[in-house]
Protein backbone atom coordinates (compact mmCIF):
# COMPACT_ATOMS: atom_id res chain seq x y z
CA UNK A 1 0.00 0.00 0.00
CA UNK A 2 1.32 3.65 -1.05
CA UNK A 3 0.97 6.44 0.78
CA UNK A 4 1.38 9.75 -1.45
CA UNK A 5 2.00 12.83 0.41
CA UNK A 6 0.72 15.94 -1.26
CA UNK A 7 3.56 18.17 -2.73
CA UNK A 8 2.65 21.30 -0.94
CA UNK A 9 6.40 23.16 -1.90
CA UNK A 10 6.46 24.23 1.68
CA UNK A 11 9.51 22.40 4.06
CA UNK A 12 8.71 19.77 6.19
CA UNK A 13 8.44 21.41 9.85
CA UNK A 14 7.73 18.83 12.77
CA UNK A 15 4.55 20.74 14.66
CA UNK A 16 5.12 22.27 17.93
CA UNK A 17 4.96 20.39 20.79
CA UNK A 18 4.64 21.42 24.30
CA UNK A 19 7.19 18.37 25.53
CA UNK A 20 10.08 20.30 24.02
CA UNK A 21 13.52 19.57 23.67
CA UNK A 22 14.60 22.61 25.61
CA UNK A 23 16.79 21.28 28.62
CA UNK A 24 18.14 22.84 31.79
CA UNK A 25 21.43 22.18 34.04
CA UNK A 26 21.16 20.14 36.78
CA UNK A 27 23.60 20.15 40.22
CA UNK A 28 24.05 16.35 40.28
CA UNK A 29 24.98 16.57 43.80
CA UNK A 30 21.94 17.78 45.04
CA UNK A 31 19.69 15.85 43.19
CA UNK A 32 21.55 12.89 44.93
CA UNK A 33 21.19 14.85 48.17
CA UNK A 34 17.55 15.27 47.57
CA UNK A 35 16.95 11.65 46.79
CA UNK A 36 18.51 10.20 49.80
CA UNK A 37 16.91 13.06 52.13
CA UNK A 38 13.69 12.10 50.94
CA UNK A 39 14.32 8.00 51.16
CA UNK A 40 13.88 6.87 48.21
CA UNK A 41 16.23 4.16 46.15
CA UNK A 42 17.36 4.97 42.45
CA UNK A 43 14.76 2.06 41.48
CA UNK A 44 11.40 3.83 43.68
CA UNK A 45 12.69 7.24 41.92
CA UNK A 46 12.74 5.87 38.29
CA UNK A 47 9.44 3.89 38.57
CA UNK A 48 7.56 7.05 39.87
CA UNK A 49 9.31 9.35 37.24
CA UNK A 50 9.29 6.82 34.44
CA UNK A 51 12.73 6.98 33.56
CA UNK A 52 15.52 3.97 34.00
CA UNK A 53 17.48 3.79 36.82
CA UNK A 54 20.79 4.03 34.62
CA UNK A 55 19.18 7.35 33.41
CA UNK A 56 18.66 8.45 37.27
CA UNK A 57 22.03 7.39 38.23
CA UNK A 58 23.98 9.27 35.33
CA UNK A 59 21.86 12.58 35.80
CA UNK A 60 23.39 12.26 39.67
CA UNK A 61 26.74 11.21 38.62
CA UNK A 62 27.18 14.45 36.40
CA UNK A 63 27.36 11.80 32.96
CA UNK A 64 24.01 13.83 31.84
CA UNK A 65 24.26 17.15 32.77
CA UNK A 66 20.51 18.63 31.50
CA UNK A 67 17.01 17.27 31.89
CA UNK A 68 13.86 18.85 30.75
CA UNK A 69 11.88 21.43 33.06
CA UNK A 70 8.69 18.33 32.99
CA UNK A 71 11.65 15.95 34.25
CA UNK A 72 12.93 17.76 36.73
CA UNK A 73 9.63 19.30 37.67
CA UNK A 74 8.12 15.78 38.88
CA UNK A 75 11.75 15.08 40.53
CA UNK A 76 11.00 18.31 42.66
CA UNK A 77 7.68 17.61 43.04
CA UNK A 78 8.32 13.76 44.29
CA UNK A 79 11.15 14.69 46.35
CA UNK A 80 9.52 17.50 48.05
CA UNK A 81 11.39 20.69 46.71
CA UNK A 82 11.68 23.22 44.00
CA UNK A 83 13.35 22.78 40.49
CA UNK A 84 15.31 26.16 41.38
CA UNK A 85 17.20 23.99 43.84
CA UNK A 86 18.12 20.70 42.01
CA UNK A 87 18.67 23.43 39.08
CA UNK A 88 21.15 25.10 41.65
CA UNK A 89 19.45 28.53 41.29
CA UNK A 90 18.63 28.63 44.82
CA UNK A 91 21.18 28.45 47.63
CA UNK A 92 19.16 26.63 50.33
CA UNK A 93 16.89 23.37 50.34
CA UNK A 94 13.19 24.55 49.78
CA UNK A 95 10.81 22.15 51.02
CA UNK A 96 7.22 21.98 49.47
CA UNK A 97 4.97 21.03 51.66
CA UNK A 98 0.75 20.13 50.60
CA UNK A 99 1.31 20.61 47.23
CA UNK A 100 2.13 24.72 47.61
CA UNK A 101 4.42 26.68 46.09
CA UNK A 102 7.15 28.68 48.29
CA UNK A 103 8.08 31.51 47.02
CA UNK A 104 11.78 32.84 47.86
CA UNK A 105 11.71 36.66 48.18
CA UNK A 106 14.79 37.66 45.38
CA UNK A 107 15.50 40.37 43.05
CA UNK A 108 16.87 41.13 40.16
CA UNK A 109 19.08 43.92 38.13
CA UNK A 110 16.61 46.29 36.64
CA UNK A 111 19.00 47.50 34.25
CA UNK A 112 19.23 44.72 32.02
CA UNK A 113 16.39 43.22 29.97
CA UNK A 114 16.64 39.96 31.54
CA UNK A 115 16.58 41.72 35.08
CA UNK A 116 13.57 43.84 34.16
CA UNK A 117 11.31 40.57 32.72
CA UNK A 118 12.06 39.01 36.21
CA UNK A 119 11.27 41.96 37.95
CA UNK A 120 8.10 41.90 36.55
CA UNK A 121 7.43 38.25 37.52
CA UNK A 122 8.57 38.73 40.56
CA UNK A 123 6.37 41.30 41.39
CA UNK A 124 3.69 39.16 39.70
CA UNK A 125 4.28 36.19 42.23
CA UNK A 126 5.01 38.53 45.44
CA UNK A 127 1.09 39.98 44.59
CA UNK A 128 -0.20 36.83 43.82
CA UNK A 129 1.49 35.26 47.00
CA UNK A 130 0.23 38.10 49.44
CA UNK A 131 -2.94 38.36 48.26
CA UNK A 132 -3.66 34.82 49.04
CA UNK A 133 -2.45 34.57 52.81
CA UNK A 134 -4.61 35.39 56.05
CA UNK A 135 -4.12 38.84 57.60
CA UNK A 136 -2.17 38.28 60.90
CA UNK A 137 -3.42 39.30 64.07
CA UNK A 138 -2.34 42.42 65.64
Amino acid sequence: MSHNKKNTGLPNVQPFSPKSSIKIAIDSQRLRQARIASHFTLEEVSRQVSITKMTLQRYETGDIRAISPERLERLARLYGTTPSYLHGISPTQEFITDQSMTIVPCSADPSTALGRRLSIILEAFSTHSDSGREAEPK
